[in-house]
């Protein structure tokens, strides 16, 4: 099982590295191509809008396929091939389209492998920490590249790293985690004849976590195109960028690790709840436009709010869903939660930076936050739930 744990935790490093690589540096990459912030805007959009497509077409997919981790084999792999063409092209619709295709295999790996690591049933959170170590580990690997060898780094080793997510995948298909004779049983046991996607919309409280988390998760996924500016508007550098993220995401590993610790003392439904909050103080003190060195020195924020977000909304939602429908349960949450709440934060972020400048960026986020804290005690989420409904 340890050594099944550690095939694991190189499958996150790899594919949030591939994430990391991208997703804080494409901004400074589409200013240098001439696109404007409102085309920057949609470019960063496109990724999160195909994501709400792509996430539940390929979790059914891999809900009905027998032999399901050759689905995110399969998209790894996809994914490795797409970045080789987007350098080619500096047209802003060419690259739109381009961008879009890369995110349609991209996206829902994640959601995929959080699927997987539940069906293995290792400790959720203690996997998870190794996609921030990834993602921190990306981000400062391609702030390098990018300033010693320019900015189209970010795509080779976008392809590089998803190469190997690919191997990891093809490494765990050895070993048999497969719960479809589970999913029959289950579906023989309780008769159902419905669409799947449409019962498990049909769990109230499912779908009250997933539009509280739509409030919450798309500003946190959003602050990483938008955090660039932010910190070089406060006298930051480019390489300065790559090593703040460095912090910031890696601090998002201890509290990953440690969450369940502090959640089985305070319960995990509080601790979304104090996540939620500390993220709307954190996004209002950043529409103050603090220097960079403060923003630095305060990298430990993101690890907290990320670190308790990202695991517990997760195991918050399998918890009140049942084991049959983890892999379509997952994508809902990256396609609704995360791609359709980064969607709208993105483009009304392009708008605002456009307008109103940086600053006004994170009020906004500020704002939604306090929306998302505020339907996530309306509908009770934080009083601690047992059972699955």
């Amino acid at each position: 099982m340890k050594q099944n744990y550690y095939k694991f935790a190189l499958l996150y490093i790899f594919v949030y590295a591939a994430m990391g690589s991208v997703f804080p540096l494409i901004g400074q990459y589409l200013l240098g191509l001439g696109f404007k912030g409102t085309q920057i805007g949609m470019v960063t959009a496109s990724a999160t809008a195909i994501g709400i497509i792509a996430a539940p077409v390929w979790g059914n997919i891999y809900y009905k396929t027998n032999n399901n981790k050759h689905v995110v084999l399969f998209l790894c792999f996809a994914a490795v091939l797409v970045p080789v063409f987007l350098l080619q092209i500096s047209d802003f619709y060419l690259f739109l389209m381009g961008y879009i295709l890369l995110f349609f295999f991209q996206v829902p790996i994640c959601p995929l492998a959080d699927t997987m690591t539940l069906e293995a049933s290792h400790d959720f959170g203690s996997v998870r920490k190794w996609g921030a170590v990834g993602y921190a580990g990306g981000v400062f690997i391609a702030g390098q590249l990018a300033s010693y060898f320019g900015l189209q780094w970010i795509f080779i080793l976008f392809s590089m790293t998803s190469f190997a997510a690919g191997i990891m995948v093809w490494i765990i298909m050895r070993e048999k985690f497969d719960l479809k004779e589970e999913r029959e049983n289950y579906e023989e046991k309780e008769n159902r004849n419905t669409d799947s996607m449409l019962e498990l919309l049909g769990n109230r409280k499912y779908c009250a976590i997933l539009l509280s988390a739509f409030f919450v998760l798309g500003t946190n996924i959003a602050n990483n195109t938008f955090f660039g500016f932010l910190y070089t508007s406060g006298g930051g550098s480019l390489g300065g960028i790559g090593l703040v993220f460095l912090l910031m995401a890696g601090s998002e590993a201890p509290c990953m690790a440690w969450v369940h610790r502090f959640s089985a003392k305070f319960t995990l439904e509080r601790m979304i709840l104090f996540a939620m909050l500390l993220s709307a103080c954190r996004f209002f003190w950043y529409g103050s436009g603090p220097s960079s060195s403060l923003l630095m020195s305060t990298f430990f924020l993101q690890g907290i709010v990320n670190g308790i977000l990202l695991i517990e909304f997760i195991r918050y939602a399998a918890k009140v869903v049942e084991i049959a429908f983890l892999g379509i349960a997952m994508s809902f949450i990256q396609a609704i939660s995360c791609n359709g709440s980064t969607i709208l934060c993105q483009m009304i972020g392009g708008y605002f930076m456009d307008h109103f400048g940086i600053n006004a960026v994170y009020l906004g986020f500020a704002a939604m936050n306090l929306i998302g804290v505020f339907v996530y005690l309306f509908f009770r989420l934080h009083i601690k739930a047992n059972d699955k409904v």
